[in-house]
C-alpha cells in the first residue's frame, strides 16, 4: 500500500487576483509541498478547484512547483469549484461541461490519474427540490465526467460524505449502487474512514467495491479528523480491520491521509505513516 498526504489550499479567486496575493498563494503551496517532503512523503493529494482558478501562466508556475518538489500527485480532490451546483434549480449543463473541460485537463497536467468527487455543497439536494430530478441531474453530470475523464485517461471517484456534510450518497454502498448502475468505465468510488465512522458503515462493503472493480481510492482519518494511530482517540476507526479488509480483498490502489494535524499535538504525520506501514506489513 502506498500512502499519500492530502494538502489543503485556499481558493485564490477568479481572474482579478492581485499579484501580491498570488505570490503569497504560491509561497503557501511551496511551503506545504516542502513540509510534505520533510515528513517523508513521496506523494501528495492536491485540491483541484484552487488550480482551476489560476490563469494559465500561474497554473504553469504551480505545476513547476509541484514538479520541483520531487513529489508525485496521483490523486486530486475538491473537484468542483465553489458556486457550481450539480443539483437543484440553478444547474446549468453548459457551465458544468465547460468547467469539466478545463478542470480535468488541469488534473491530468498535475499528474493525477484519479479525481475525487466529493462536492457536498454542490450535490446537496436543496430543500423542497424533487429528489428524482436531482438524481437525474447528478447522473447527467457523471455522464459529462465520463466523456472528459476518458479523454484524459482519468478516473472520477464518487466520495460518500457523512450526514453533516451532505444529504445523500452518505454511504459507500450508495456510491457503489450509483456507479454500478451507470456502468461508466471511468466512474468509480472512493471511501473515507472518517465518513464511514460517522455513518457507522462496516468495512465489509469495501471488499464488495474491490471485487466489483469500483474502489479507486481511500482516505484515512480517525474521529475528528485525527491522524491514524493517535493514542488520544476514543471509539475511533479500526485501522487494522480496515487495512486488513483492503489487503484481503486485493485492493491495489492508494490511500491518503486526510487529517487535521493541528488536532494531533502529540502525534505526528511521520508517526502515523510509520503506524500504517507497520500495520499493512504485518497483515
Amino acid at each position: 500500500m502506498k500512502f499519500g498526504l492530502c494538502i489543503a489550499l485556499d481558493y485564490p479567486g477568479q481572474g482579478n487576483f492581485e499579484a501580491g496575493g498570488m505570490k503569497e498563494w504560491m509561497a503557501r503551496l511551496q511551503a506545504k509541498l516542502e513540509e510534505a517532503a520533510g515528513f517523508g512523503m513521496d506523494r501528495v493529494e492536491l485540491p483541484l478547484s484552487p488550480f482551476t482558478a489560476l490563469a494559465e501562466p500561474e497554473f504553469e508556475e504551480a505545476v513547476s512547483l509541484v514538479k520541483a518538489s520531487g513529489l508525485s500527485c496521483p490523486v486530486v480532490n475538491s473537484m468542483i469549484r465553489p458556486g457550481l451546483p450539480l443539483t437543484g434549480p440553478e444547474v446549468n449543463p453548459e457551465q458544468t461541461e465547460a468547467y469539466l473541460e478545463s478542470a480535468l485537463l488541469r488534473a491530468a497536467r498535475l499528474g493525477a490519474g484519479t479525481v475525487i468527487l466529493g462536492a457536498g455543497q454542490a450535490r446537496n439536494i436543496p430543500q423542497g427540490f424533487d429528489k428524482e430530478t436531482a438524481v437525474e441531474q447528478f447522473e447527467a453530470f457523471l455522464h459529462q465526467c465520463e466523456a472528459h475523464a476518458a479523454k484524459h485517461e482519468l478516473i472520477v471517484a464518487i466520495e460518500p460524505l457523512n450526514r453533516k456534510e451532505c444529504n445523500w450518497i452518505k454511504w459507500v454502498e450508495e456510491a457503489i449502487e450509483l456507479a454500478a448502475g451507470l456502468y461508466l468505465p471511468h466512474i468509480r468510488v472512493a471511501a473515507d474512514s472518517y465518513h464511514m465512522l460517522m455513518q457507522r458503515e462496516e468495512y465489509d462493503i469495501l471488499e464488495e467495491a474491490v471485487e466489483m472493480g469500483l474502489l479507486a481510492h481511500v482516505h484515512l482519518a480517525d474521529r475528528d479528523r485525527r491522524l491514524p494511530g493517535c493514542p488520544l482517540v476514543e471509539k475511533g476507526a479500526d485501522f487494522k480491520q480496515l487495512l486488513g479488509t483492503l489487503k484481503r480483498s486485493g485492493y491495489a490502489g492508494e490511500a491518503s491521509l486526510e487529517c487535521a494535524p493541528e488536532q494531533n499535538p502529540s502525534w505526528t504525520i511521520p508517526q502515523s505513516l510509520e503506524y500504517l506501514n507497520k500495520l499493512w506489513d504485518e497483515l
